[in-house]
């Protein structure tokens, strides 16, 4: 089922924001610059300053050189440039990556202003970068000058989005950190992808599965749903065996489909 991307509202500040990211993104590139592109909830919906991240990908013609991962990282730091929302979450990649997507893509400099992080790639990988990859092809969107998403971006093999999907979410199981309701969301709109080549925001993808889906866990991901909008509050928490058991299902079907 074929959606056709909106660009979404977002809070002035965060426009204004973007705007500020850009130029100084076109400062240190120049015309090595293929584009900067919007991704995550930014583009896919569910964002909120209060807990989301700004997530971009910068595309550079060709590896960064040492004077411009220096400059981007001062430049593009929350203490140069505060960042209006939960944390700036940054990868740089070249246009060749881009191109060919492949399970763990190498990436130049990646950075992350909630540890206030900014690190060399050179000659690193993360598997991250291909669901990146793949909401940026779908629904990118371009900050400021440049190439369009669908002319940077070739799509990612289906098969390594599910790969990349399963192994997100046993992350997530695996991790005492993470939050219940991300895991349930996050497995929703992972079989809604599975079953549509679609990829949609947390909640979509729970009122997808709700209005499509058979399901004997509709309870565990309307309190999920809830718990997403309105914060924890008082709700009784999600039982982990019930988390752990939806996830794992999906993780099984979106391997199934591969074997």
């Amino acid at each position: 089922m074929a959606v056709t991307p909106q660009r979404l509202d977002l809070p002035s500040e965060v426009e204004e924001y973007l705007e500020a990211f850009a130029i100084r993104v076109r400062d240190v590139l120049g015309e090595e610059l293929k584009g900067s592109y919007l991704h995550g909830s930014g583009v896919l919906g569910g964002f909120n300053p209060a807990r989301s991240d700004i997530d971009i990908l910068v595309v550079s013609l060709h590896p960064l050189t040492q004077n411009q991962r220096t400059r981007m990282c001062q430049e593009l730091g929350g203490m140069s440039l505060p960042v209006p929302a939960a944390t700036l979450e940054l990868s740089v990649v070249t246009s060749d990556t881009c191109r060919t997507p492949v399970a763990s893509p190498l990436y130049e400099l990646h950075l992350n202003t909630r540890d206030n992080r900014c690190a060399d790639g050179t000659g690193r990988t993360d598997p991250d970068l291909l669901l990146h990859f793949a909401v940026a092809q779908q629904s990118g969107r371009l900050i400021g000058s440049g190439h369009s998403p669908e002319d940077v971006f070739n799509p990612v093999p289906r098969h390594l989005v599910r790969e990349g999907m399963a192994m997100e979410l046993e992350d997530a199981l695996s991790s005492p950190n993470t939050a219940p309701e991300y895991v349930v969301l996050n497995a929703c709109r992972d079989l809604v992808y599975d079953k549509t080549g679609h990829i949609y925001s947390k909640i979509d993808g729970a009122e997808w599965v709700l209005a499509h889906e058979p399901t004997n866990d509709k309870e565990l991901i309307l309190s999920a749903v809830h718990r997403q909008e309105q914060g924890t509050g008082t709700d009784e928490p999600l039982d982990p065996k019930s988390v752990a058991a939806f996830a794992t299902d999906v993780v099984n079907k979106l391997r199934r489909r591969e074997s």
